[in-house]
């Protein structure tokens, strides 16, 4: 198995995109999965998290979780980090 991906989620790309993308990362052998969005981002991968739950079920379990603030172009923004762990 392979030890762990990590993704950031971006608003030009659709949800349902991450959601293959992370399902397909699971099936090649990736164990965790990192999701990180900062700013407007935020809702999305709440989103994704949600929507990948749905799809596997009980196989995906919510690892960890990181929530702060980070200086960008001198203003702050908020950013979220899950890790999701497959096959628990």
């Amino acid at each position: 198995m392979k030890a762990e991906r990590k993704i950031t989620i971006v608003k030009d790309i659709p949800v349902t995109d991450y959601v293959l993308e992370i399902i397909a990362e699971f099936n090649k052998g990736y164990r965790r999965i990192t999701l990180y969005a900062i700013g407007d981002n935020v809702c999305k991968l709440a989103n994704v998290v949600s929507s990948v739950k749905n799809r596997i079920g009980e196989g995906v379990r919510i690892a960890g979780w990181k929530i702060g603030s980070k200086r960008r172009m001198g203003e702050r923004h908020t950013f979220l980090e899950i890790t999701l762990e497959y096959g628990v």
